[in-house]
This record gives C-alpha cells, sequence and structure tokens, in this order.
C-alpha cells in the first residue's frame, strides 16, 4: 500500500466529520486502495427497521435504491454485525457460514443476481437505535478479501469510527430529522411533509393512519392527493408558485376543505416552509410545504392533559413541555410550535418550578412516568 495515498484517504475520511457530503470522494480513494469497485456509508434506523442516509461510490444507483426500498428491512448482516465490537473488520466467511450465507433470502434474491462476489466492513456507530457500517464490495469474478485486504481496512478504521462519532455529534440535520420525527409521531393530528411537487417526504403516524383508513386522502404517484376533486383543485392552487410570495410567515398559512360527504373529511391546513427559519428545522427532508391534516368532527384526548392538572401547568406549558420531551431544544421547539425562544423559555422555567425539575431531561422523565404508553 502506497502510504501517500492511505494519508490522503485519512485526510479526506477526516473531512467527512463535518460535510458528510464529502464521503463519495474518501470512499473512491478506499476503493483504489482496497481494490474494490464499490464502497459504501450505510446508516440504518434500528427501531424503525430502515435505512437512513446512504453514501457510495461506484455501484449502481438503482442497486442502492432497490436495497433501500426493498432490502434493507431483510438484511441479515445487520443482526450478524449488531455485537461486534465497533471498528472490528468482518468479511461475510467472518460471519456466516457457506450455507447460512447462500441460503438466505437476501442473498438469493439480491446480492446473487447484482453480481456480489465478497463483502468486507465494519461497523462504525452503534448509538441508541442508529447503526452506521463502512464498507466494500468485490463483483463478479474478483477474487474474495485477503488478509492483507484486512489490514488495510484495520489501518482506516480507527480513522473511519472517528469520523462518523464526530458527524453523528455535530450533523445537527440529522439529529433534527430524529428529533423531530419524534415530536411530529406524537401529534394526534396527520402532518406530511412536502416537495415543491407535492411529493410525499415525510409522514407521521397519524397522516399514514388517515391515507390508510380514510376517503378524503391518498397518495397517487407519492404524491399528497385530496379524493375530492374541487379539494384537489383548490390544493394545486395553493402550491403553485407565487401562492406565499409578499406574505409574512403566519399570514400564508390556509386550509382547505377534504370532504368525503354527509359533512364529513378532513380540514387541511398548508404552511410553506421552505424558506425564512422554517427551512432549517425541515432540512433534512428538504420540504417545500407542510400539511396538518385534522377530522373536526373528533376531539382526541390531550396528551398530557392528566400531567397538567396534577402539577397546575396552562395550556402553553404543557405544549412546551411536549415539545421539548422528546429532545428538541428550545430553538427547535419554538419552531414547531410557532412561539419565540424567549416564551418558550417562560414557560419550561414555569414547568420546571410547579413540577421541581430542574433539566428538561429530568422533566421528560417525569411525563414519561406520568403518561399512559400511547404517549411514550
Amino acid at each position: 500500500m502506497d502510504l501517500q495515498q492511505l494519508s490522503d484517504a485519512i485526510g479526506n475520511i477526516y473531512d467527512c466529520a463535518l460535510e458528510p457530503e464529502r464521503w463519495p470522494q474518501a470512499l473512491k480513494q478506499v476503493s483504489e486502495l482496497c481494490q474494490s469497485p464499490f464502497t459504501f456509508v450505510l446508516a440504518h434506523d434500528v427501531a424503525r427497521n430502515r435505512p437512513g442516509r446512504v453514501f457510495q461510490h461506484g455501484g449502481d444507483a438503482e442497486w442502492m435504491m432497490k436495497y433501500c426500498g426493498q432490502y434493507a428491512k431483510i438484511n441479515p448482516l445487520h443482526t450478524a454485525t449488531w455485537l461486534r465490537p465497533i471498528g472490528e473488520v468482518y468479511t461475510l466467511d467472518d460471519l456466516f457460514t457457506r450455507d447460512e450465507w447462500l441460503g438466505s433470502r437476501f442473498y438469493e434474491e439480491f446480492m446473487q443476481p447484482s453480481g456480489f462476489a465478497d463483502l468486507i466492513g465494519l461497523m462504525g456507530l452503534r448509538s441508541g437505535n442508529r447503526a452506521v457500517w463502512f464498507c466494500a464490495a468485490r463483483l463478479g469474478e474478483a477474487p474474495s478479501f485477503s488478509s492483507a485486504d484486512n489490514q488495510a481496512f484495520q489501518l482506516l478504521s480507527p480513522h473511519v469510527c472517528r469520523t462518523i462519532k464526530i458527524s453523528h455529534a455535530l450533523d445537527l440535520r440529522t439529529m433534527r430529522s430524529e428529533t423531530l420525527e419524534t415530536a411530529l409521531d406524537a401529534l394526534s393530528v396527520g402532518v406530511f411533509l412536502l416537495d415543491s411537487q407535492a411529493r410525499i417526504l415525510h409522514a407521521n403516524r397519524a397522516g399514514e393512519e388517515q391515507v390508510r383508513t380514510g376517503n378524503a386522502l391518498r397518495v397517487v404517484n407519492d404524491r399528497f392527493s385530496p379524493v375530492d376533486g374541487a379539494a384537489n383543485a383548490d390544493f394545486i392552487k395553493a402550491l403553485s408558485p407565487g401562492t406565499d410570495s409578499g406574505r409574512q410567515r403566519v399570514a400564508n398559512m390556509h386550509s382547505i376543505a377534504l370532504p368525503v360527504g354527509d359533512g364529513e373529511g378532513l380540514i387541511a391546513t398548508i404552511l410553506p416552509v421552505g424558506e425564512g427559519r422554517r427551512s432549517s428545522l425541515m432540512a433534512p427532508w428538504s420540504a417545500k410545504w407542510a400539511v396538518f391534516s385534522q377530522n373536526p368532527m373528533s376531539v382526541p384526548q390531550i396528551p398530557g392533559e392528566a400531567f397538567a392538572r396534577l402539577y397546575g401547568l396552562t395550556g402553553g406549558e404543557l405544549r412546551v413541555v411536549l415539545a421539548v420531551a422528546p429532545g428538541l431544544g428550545i430553538p427547535e421547539a419554538a419552531e414547531l410550535l410557532g412561539l419565540g425562544k424567549e416564551t418558550v423559555k417562560k414557560h419550561l422555567q414555569r414547568a420546571f418550578e410547579k413540577t421541581g425539575t430542574k433539566r428538561q431531561a429530568e422533566l421528560a422523565r417525569l411525563l414519561m412516568a406520568s403518561s399512559p404508553p400511547a404517549i411514550q
């Protein structure tokens, strides 16, 4: 191995700590060092069993899309590597017997048709429900990875692990994505984050339930689509260019009816989030619009209502407590609730005084201990 190549590769890997978008360039150098045409960094949400961010060099883009969309959930490498030490290098022979690997559905349906010959990798991060792997693959008739390749990966391992750990701690987009998802999933109102073409980038649990069980809206070609023709026309008009120009942040929020007959249906409130302070909060999804949909006939129980009565919290104080409980900071909670940061601070301070707590983590534990499982 050329020492200058190794040094350059390590330097480029560390550059990825603050700028994850540099991973493809760093992975290109790793490919040259390890004589591997396909290298990648792959994150996975273990709790939801779905892939997270992916960076790759070489390989087929369609292959990775197929993996993320269909086969990530049945990848046996996840469980096989989960308890191995962080940074320990492995190949397929270290993880499975030949019969176990060749007999797996993941291999038969996905890896074999893709022409994979061998894989070498390491787990770079295992933090809570999030795991990140760093891997290289050989295809076709290429030889299996050797002990020399293993040694090369070992040289890279500590630098890769430090980079991923730093990136995990400092990458605010990823952190905001995970905490915001938790906050959105706790809401009883449906929330849909859309791109400029009305494609759904994220839907919370309540929104998914509205699509699955209701007749007011549907998903067509990944797009948010009201079933009623007039409502769909109103929705398209609301998202047309110029709709929100020249208006202020809250003034440009408006609502449309999504009827299904007999006075039933949903009320959808549309809020542009692609510009200004909202855009930073929605950066993980690059969302242009947020749609909040709710059945006006149903009045769900307010989460944390008993907790608020027990400690004498006001409605405003309870909203702030519910926002910060999943881990949001004061700026993010203010953005989510549409309040000023100083207002959030005052509500939070009064909640501390009434509950006898001093920190957000302590307050969150008290709330979870006092709330029904549906809130947790």
